[in-house]
């Protein structure tokens, strides 16, 4: 197992797609923060609202490094080799693992490392209090690794590396895409003014007539209850990429909540990936 770690280390430190992803987080989260600089230098708006959006664009970085760096365990053979001198392919999951562990690490260091430099210039700080703060710290780590150990599960589970890439990333996306959906579900309101349509006769057209304050409010029917809403509000808590957006928007007041479900989530991921790696036939 150490002897494949350190294998994969020193892969790793050679990896353009390593220090590309570094650059890009680092970059990433400079251009965010400058565009709302003004804002935050007159006090508009706060540090909070704006540093935690390089989440979102963290788990796309790890995805496509995972497929292009465990997805090159195949296409070089070296998977192969390791398996037939005797490695267990419990130990080299584990090693392709932890490697990618350490890189979702180091794009997180890097991004949170650009937004401290922002915060020193600009001689602003978080709003938040400290508990706070090192739980929104924590839960986006627990993002970076969590969606580490789901993409090195994809990446190990397909044998072309260029499919593994393309898979990790549609995958992302789809699950950003159904993270959106299900904010967008849980934040319609609990009820909405009544609106009125009448239809003009002469025009053939509609308009809408909007009730007065003293007017009462009406249940909303888009408005998610009972089973429906425990379950969309477990799936927002504890898909990774679903928690990039309560972190970018500053809007959880339980990130440690998160940081623990992002916990419980890479060690199901990790069971399951060990179990269907153990399965699969490696030719």
């Amino acid at each position: 197992m150490r002897n494949l770690f350190s294998a994969h280390l020193f892969r790793l430190v050679r990896a353009r797609s390593f220090y590309f992803g570094m650059a890009a987080l680092f970059v990433m989260e400079l251009y965010l923060l400058y565009s709302n600089h003004g804002d935050i230098v007159s006090g508009i708006a706060s540090v909070d609202s704006t540093f935690f959006f390089f989440t979102m664009a963290g788990v796309i970085a790890v995805s496509a490094f995972c497929g292009l760096f465990v997805g090159a365990e195949y296409s070089s053979g070296s998977l192969r080799n390791k398996l037939i001198t005797g490695h267990t392919k419990t130990a080299v999951y584990l090693s392709c693992l932890l490697v990618s562990c350490l890189a979702a690490v180091a794009f997180f260091l890097c991004a949170v490392a650009a937004g401290l430099i922002c915060c020193l210039a600009w001689q602003t700080w978080f709003v938040m209090e400290a508990g706070k703060l090192a739980g929104y710290l924590a839960a986006s780590l627990g993002v970076a690794i969590a969606m580490a150990s789901l993409c090195t599960l994809l990446s190990l589970s397909i044998t072309s590396r260029s499919t593994g890439v393309v898979a990790a990333l549609l995958l992302v996306m789809a699950l950003l895409f159904f993270g959106n959906s299900i904010s967008t579900a849980l934040g319609q309101p609990e009820q909405i003014p009544q609106i009125t349509t009448v239809f003009d006769e002469e025009t053939g057209l509609y308009s809408y007539v909007y009730p007065d304050e003293n007017t009462p409010m009406v249940d909303n029917p888009g408005y998610l209850r009972g089973t429906t809403r425990v379950v969309y509000q477990l799936l927002y808590d504890v898909l990774p990429t679903s928690q990039t957006f309560q972190l970018s928007r500053a809007e959880t007041e339980t990130p440690w909540l998160l940081a623990l479900w992002s916990l419980l989530f890479t060690v199901f991921i990790t069971a399951a990936g060990l179990c269907l790696f153990r399965r699969k036939d490696i030719k």
